[in-house]
């Protein structure tokens, strides 16, 4: 009788954090990811659907997003119906997509400024990603009727081997509402916190021999 609460503790995160993901507001894409782009390449993320969640990996179907290297350029590429955000004071090359942190507010008034004409995130003349490392851009998804949906994709650049690995992108499902970069759905958040609290304190009973 004991292992039954637990057995149902189990369930209540594995598949409970899955329901209330696929019903939040922020949708996150996480499935066939991470994937490593190597130098001379690009990688296109298409066919985006936030009511189910899913993606198309290696398609240009709106809508859709790509990254590439070539040496020392890291850019964007096949950017249908999705735009970046970016800094539109560089004028060569057309702009450079803002590097952003953790919690960083997305949305249309964070940045005046979108692209889908293929932004640089940094080349061998500059850019905010010029020196790698591991950060968030923003982008925005065209909803039509001057309508977005707001998100961010997390990338690690790795600018002395050339590499860029895509691990996860997520989309407000809310239309022209602002999204934290990196931050995922707190329904999600609090019924995993729920399910390990249920299992340490059942747990705990069995240990100090309780029903």
């Amino acid at each position: 009788m004991k292992k039954l609460p637990l057995a149902v503790a189990a369930f209540t995160l594995a598949f409970g954090s899955v329901y209330f993901s696929a019903r939040a507001e922020v949708v996150v894409f996480s499935s066939n990811l991470p994937q490593t782009v190597t130098n001379n390449t690009e990688q296109y993320f298409g066919n985006i659907n936030l009511g189910n969640a899913t993606f198309a990996l290696g398609s240009t179907t709106t809508p859709s997003f790509g990254i590439g290297i070539n040496n020392s350029n890291f850019y964007s590429t096949q950017n249908n119906g999705i735009e970046w955000a970016y800094d539109a004071t560089v004028t060569s090359p057309d702009g450079y997509i803002y590097m952003l942190s953790a919690n960083a507010t997305i949305s249309s008034t964070a940045f005046a400024n979108w692209s889908s004409t293929g932004p640089y995130f940094s080349n061998a003349s500059g850019g905010p990603w010029i020196s790698g490392g591991n950060a968030y851009a923003g982008l925005r998804m065209d909803a039509g009727g001057g309508n977005y949906n707001y998100g961010w994709v997390s990338i690690n650049y790795d600018s002395t081997a050339h590499t860029a690995t895509i691990s996860q992108f997520a989309f407000e499902s809310s239309l022209n509402t602002a999204i934290s970069a990196g931050v995922p759905e707190p329904a999600t958040c609090g019924l995993i916190a729920a399910g390990l609290a249920l299992l340490a304190y059942r747990h705990k009973r069995n240990k100090l021999g309780g029903l």
